[in-house]
Formats: structure tokens, C-alpha cells, sequence
């Protein structure tokens, strides 16, 4: 166990709620019974091996390298499965999706990571305009780096 200082997955709280979940609701994303929540835990435990061997990697170069991920959702588009954030209207950056990998990542301490950006509030977003139309200068903030459009770098 990696987590928790080398208490057992079944010690733990997180365990514990996603037990009381199959057992009342009869699924918890997917997972039908305790074997099933098992192999997810094990699937965390890989995950988090391999972000602190390699580095955080997208979903994308995951795939290309045919390096296994958690893949519980393969019906989504491999940018969905990033840790997505909302931009506010001041530009602060609101966490939205991927608990897990960013939990993983700051326990890791890693010092930055990509996501993927889901809504950017509509004044940040007039901002952002006039910033690529060379009308407002001297902003510094991970939306406005040039990057590929759909997720950026961000520090955590």
C-alpha cells in the first residue's frame, strides 16, 4: 500500500464509503462487489507507480505508448479522461474532474501538471480574447501560454 503511510486499502476510509456504496446501491461505477473495488485499489496502486516512475503523462501518449491506466470510462474521449478544471472570472482555476490523478499528483508534489480546460467563465474569456488580439499585456496565467487548445500546464 502507498498510500496512507502502508495502511491497507480496506483501513481506509475511501475503502469503506466505496464498499457502502455497492453494498447499498448495489454498483459504484461499475464495480458490483468488493472483488471488483479490489482490483480498482490495485489499478490506484499502478497508477500511482507509474506517475512517480515516469512523470505525469496525458491521456493521449498513455494510449500511444500502451502504457495501462485506469480505464473505467471507455466510452469517453481520451481528453475527458484528464484532470479537468473551470476557469472563474478572475482566472482562478477551479478543479472540476480527475480526483484521483490529482490527489496522486499532490502527493507526489509534482509542480505541475497538464488538464484539460472544461468552461472558462465569459469575462475571463473576453479578457483571454483581448489578450490574443495584443490588447491586454502583461497577464501571467496558464490559459493565456500558448499551448494546445484543449489542455494546458498548470502548477499545483
Amino acid at each position: 500500500m502507498v498510500f496512507n503511510g502502508g495502511v491497507d486499502w480496506e483501513q481506509t476510509p475511501y475503502y469503506s464509503r466505496m464498499k457502502d456504496w455497492v453494498s447499498q446501491d448495489g454498483s459504484y461505477k461499475g464495480m458490483k462487489d468488493t472483488a471488483e473495488l479490489d482490483r480498482r485499489c490495485e489499478q490506484l496502486e499502478r497508477l500511482y507507480m507509474t506517475i512517480k516512475r515516469n512523470g505525469y503523462t496525458t491521456q493521449c501518449l498513455l494510449t500511444e505508448q500502451k502504457i495501462g491506466e485506469l480505464d473505467n470510462e471507455p466510452h469517453f474521449p481520451l481528453e475527458q479522461k484528464e484532470i479537468t478544471v473551470d476557469v472563474a472570472r478572475n482566472g482562478e482555476l477551479l478543479w472540476y474532474g480527475g480526483a484521483h490523478r490529482l490527489s496522486i499528483a499532490k502527493l507526489l508534489e509534482l509542480e505541475s501538471i497538464p488538464v484539460r480546460i472544461r468552461v472558462r467563465h465569459k469575462r475571463w474569456q473576453q479578457l483571454r480574447d483581448r489578450v490574443f488580439e495584443g490588447h491586454e499585456e502583461g497577464i501571467n496565467h496558464p490559459d493565456l501560454k500558448p499551448a494546445n487548445a484543449t489542455t494546458k500546464h498548470i502548477r499545483i
